[in-house]
């Protein structure tokens, strides 16, 4: 059929008008359609370029008459005369002019009158929104029942709701109330932000179908409209209140603010448990990032790194701590420790619960605790920033040892009994600024520990350093004593030096702190920290002070033994005591023996060592003294020997006639041999009585001394 026949038709059913008006409109909307499908096809075609006035009239009559009609059938919901007008709508592939007729006849009326500042002032946003979600439905219900989005529904393509309906209420909002989108009032915004989403997901609901759901999301008119909202700015200042309470309070990180109570961060969740104001404010902002009244879903990504910042900033801070311009206390180091731990513990689980519901499921705990860790590798940095003030506060106690000489030095004070007091003021830092500090267990024992380590360790230097000077002391006056005349006796009893003295109370000294230090350590942790011997720990400090024992056990031994020289002289005696005297055989020990005891047993045995200590000087010095005996017994002995001999040749040259009637008698040599054999028995006696090992060398020495 050509062209000018089509148009010829529809021109004649428009004139005749004998059919009803919807029955009208629907053949001449089918044959306009086919018309239109040939003029498409041959438009450039001049014979239709001179029909074009005709098909325009045609199409005029065709839209003004469905318009009207399609009107009429929304205003009096005639359910016929809409379904023939949207099938006409359809055939001719107007739907969109359908929904524009739709919100404007019917939707823009009804939103014209529930959406103004006036309205929005009386009932406020969600009162509002309220009142156009009621209104809805009645008036979206006829085109929402014929428009479903069934296969077999020829009507589905139209989406009133999505296409029509959400767009016109969407521009009147943004006309009439601009003033919803500013996020000058954070507060306000974010309320009013929660009543849109609110008032979005009631709409949702009208639409009914899924499909209708997802192409009301993808309409540039829902999109343009969550855009009007600046969620970036407000973030922003929401990042500025919040991140501005807490800069605010590390100005002053040990002491509460003024502002204490302001409104932006609040303290409702105020945790008593927290030692600094910080680390409470901390928490705070780490809570108030996740209120309901602050937190919205499209920032939750932003408001968890905002929770990572504060935490990363808490351990920067912590890292200038020891830089800080201010005076810094140790016990505020040791709460903001005590703190850092509580944190670790703390905050992870926090987070996980603040923000269950309001972000997509992840591993939110793991992630903060990794932050979390990230301030306990912190911790180092002020263990030694307080370890070395502790240890300068220890100096001067360690400079009142290098005084102890003083109190000895020609002063004839008496044998000290006691410690001296500078020992209490050398541990009396670390016990008062860690040991009795709020630190957690685990890290007061390590602080501890490692303080006393060092502390002993320099307490050990200073003590070796006056130990030395004593031995160049003692060196010196034994050359002077050297120097006297050899034939001078000393007859006046032992007495103890200034040196003896000085070595005794250093030796009460060390014994005190030996005491106190493991004590001090051990009493944190028992009970509490199993997984470790702590006293081994410990006592391997101490035993750097019983390293230098060694030292002392050899100057005691050699001064002991100094003091037993002029006994052995007495040895050396003996056989002028027998010599052409005519003395009977002996039968008691000389008291030589017992002089050569004595100052083993004044000096040692008899002193206050620790058992095994005492055991172990007694043994050594009675190896040596019994080494240097033995020497002059054996000399007297080898002298005996020669001297027997000379009178066995001097006897062999006599007259061999001369016959020997006399009873045989004891020569000078056997009561000579016969009183060291009596001496070395008692030495014996008094080494078993003080139930020292006598070794080898004292059993030859018997075997040397019974021979013929």
């Amino acid at each position: 059929m050509s062209i000018e026949k089509l148009t010829n038709k529809i021109e004649q059913l428009i004139d005749n008008q004998t059919e009803e008006k919807e029955s009208l409109f629907e053949r001449v909307a089918s044959e306009y359609s086919q018309l239109q499908f040939y003029v498409n096809k041959n438009e450039d075609i001049p014979f239709v370029q001179n029909m074009r006035p005709r098909i325009k009239k045609i199409s005029d009559y065709l839209e003004g008459g469905l318009h009207k009609s399609f009107k009429s059938g929304l205003v009096n919901n005639d359910k016929n005369s809409v379904t023939q007008c949207l099938r006409i709508f359809t055939t001719l592939g107007r739907v969109d002019q359908s929904e524009q007729l739709f919100a404007d006849a019917i939707i823009a009326p009804i939103i014209e009158e529930i959406v103004s500042k006036e309205n929005l002032r009386n009932r406020g946003l969600e009162g509002m929104y309220c009142q156009i979600l009621d209104a809805l439905p009645q008036a979206t219900a006829l085109v929402l029942s014929l428009t479903s989005p069934s296969k077999d529904n020829e009507l589905r393509s139209f989406d009133f709701m999505g296409n029509a309906t959400f767009p016109t209420i969407v521009s009147k909002i943004c006309t009439k109330t601009p003033s919803l989108f500013a996020a000058g009032d954070p507060k306000q915004f974010q309320k009013s932000y929660k009543e849109t989403k609110k008032f979005i997901s009631g709409f949702e609901k009208q639409c009914q179908y899924k499909e209708r759901v997802a192409n009301l999301r993808q309409h540039p008119s829902y999109k343009n409209f969550i855009a009007k909202w600046s969620l970036p700015i407000y973030f922003q200042i929401r990042l500025q209140e919040i991140a501005g309470s807490f800069e605010h309070q590390l100005l002053s990180p040990f002491t509460y603010n003024s502002e204490r109570d302001d409104d932006s961060v609040g303290d409702k969740h105020r945790d008593a448990k927290y030692e600094l104001p910080v680390t409470e404010m901390l928490e705070l902002c780490i809570r108030r990032c996740w209120d309901d009244d602050v937190i919205l879903r499209p920032l939750t990504h932003r408001f968890f790194k905002l929770t990572l910042q504060l935490l990363r900033r808490y351990a920067v801070w912590m890292s200038d701590i020891p830089t800080s311009s201010e005076e810094l206390v140790i016990s505020d180091i040791c709460k903001a420790v005590h703190d850092s731990y509580l944190l670790v513990d703390k905050v992870p689980s926090l987070v996980q619960n603040l923000t269950a519901g309001k972000v997509p499921q992840f591993n939110q705990e793991e992630i903060v605790s990794i932050s979390c860790k990230d301030i306990l590798e912190r911790v180092p940095v002020l263990a030694d920033y307080v370890i070395n003030v502790v240890l300068k506060n220890c100096e001067k106690a360690l400079e009142q040892t290098q005084a102890v000489p003083r109190l000895y030095r020609r002063t004839n004070r008496e044998m000290p009994t006691e410690p001296l007091g500078y020992v209490a003021q050398l541990v009396g830092p670390l016990e008062t600024e860690i040991y009795n500090s709020q630190l957690p267990e685990v890290v007061k024992h390590d602080w501890c520990s490692r303080t006393a380590q060092q502390l002993v360790s320099r307490y050990s230097e200073t003590v070796s350093e006056i130990l030395v000077s004593l031995r160049k002391t003692e060196d010196s006056l034994a050359m002077l004593k050297r120097g006297r005349k050899s034939a001078q006796a000393a007859t006046t009893a032992p007495t103890f030096t200034d040196e003896d003295r000085i070595r005794a109370q250093l030796k009460l000294d060390v014994s005190a702190l030996a005491t106190k230090v493991p004590s001090l350590v051990q009493s944190l942790t028992d009970g509490k920290v199993p997984q470790f011997n702590q006293e081994e720990i410990v006592s391997i400090s101490c035993k750097d002070i019983l390293e230098r024992v060694p030292v002392l056990a050899d100057y005691v031994i050699n001064v002991v033994l100094k003091n037993c020289e002029k006994a052995l002289e007495q040895t050396q005696a003996v056989p002028r005591l027998y010599r052409r005297t005519n003395r009977e055989m002996p039968t008691e020990p000389l008291g030589y023996v017992a002089q050569l005891v004595g100052p083993l047993e004044t000096e040692i045995y008899n002193s206050q060592l620790p058992e095994v200590v005492k055991h172990d000087w007694c043994s050594r010095t009675a190896q040596q003294l019994v080494s240097r005996y033995s020497e002059t017994v054996s000399e007297i002995l080898v002298s005996l020997r020669k001297t027997e001999d000379s009178l066995a040749m001097l006897k062999r040259g006599r007259k061999s006639a001369q016959t020997a009637t006399t009873a045989p008698t004891f020569t000078d040599e056997d009561r000579i041999r016969a009183q060291l054999k009596l001496d070395v028995s008692e030495l014996a006696t008094k080494f078993d009585a003080m139930n020292i090992s006598k070794g080898e060398d004292f059993e030859k020495l018997q075997n040397l001394v019974a021979k013929r």
